[in-house]
């Protein structure tokens, strides 16, 4: 039994010699995550704690989803991340100053002053929170706006080019191709107040009537108010 033991923590034959990190699907080779595994190489395999690998990880990955080590015995440490994905590019105006953001879907910021055109444009035009630390969406603001965005465009075949949130109000608007908006109340559900929108289409022919917008806020969507240019 002590020979057994002795082999396991004490025998270079399960010290580890080589660490790989694919993220994202992809094997990588960055020189800070290096820096930070390299300290493990030499190490015994068994006796090297997966929560002390994470934390040098998150001090360099700040936008992990999905984090898996696999030890490969005898001298191998295989390490799987998945980062958040970007969702939206967020332009807010803070002291007379426009601001861009990337915002992934777990609410963070992840780059300042660029946008990405293949993602929704999404602008707080009201802000909760001043403190521009905290400009960063929470994930059901961020399923709200995705999601209605999405069954719009799907269920009238009209595309959103942006959208308008209103933060204090708690209201959003669907800014579309037509050059008008759906107004929302984000406190209530977009599926109801969009079926009050379907229900009204024998009388508002969205397609062709020149549109300001269309207030769908209104008695948690049983009507709906429209003005048109």
């Amino acid at each position: 039994m002590s020979f057994v033991v002795y082999s396991l923590f004490f025998s270079p034959k399960f010290a580890i010699s080589s660490i790989r990190v694919e993220k994202n699907n992809q094997l990588i080779n960055d020189d800070l995550i290096n820096l930070s595994l390299n300290k493990y190489k030499g190490k015994n395999i068994f006796l090297t704690k997966e929560a002390d690998i994470r934390q040098d990880l998150e001090k360099n990955i700040k936008n992990m989803a999905f984090f898996n080590i696999q030890k490969n015995i005898p001298d191998t440490i295989e390490i799987t991340i998945q980062e958040y994905k970007d969702v939206l590019n967020l332009i807010v105006y803070f002291e007379k100053i426009e601001k861009t953001y990337l915002i992934n879907e777990n609410g963070d910021i992840t780059k300042e002053n660029v946008t990405a055109d293949d993602l929704p444009y999404v602008y707080l035009r009201t802000i909760q929170n001043q403190d521009k630390q905290h400009f960063a969406l929470d994930k059901t603001e961020i399923e709200y706006l995705l999601s209605s965005k999405k069954y719009f465009e799907e269920k009238f075949n009209i595309e959103v080019k942006s959208i308008d949130y209103f933060q204090i109000e708690h209201e959003i608007h669907l800014n579309t191709v037509k050059n008008f908006s759906v107004w929302l109340d984000f406190d209530e559900s977009y599926l109801t107040q969009l079926h009050a929108l379907k229900l009204a289409l024998s009388k508002l022919d969205i397609f062709n009537t020149p549109l300001l917008y269309i207030d769908l806020r209104i008695a948690n969507g049983q009507k709906i108010i429209f003005k048109k240019r």
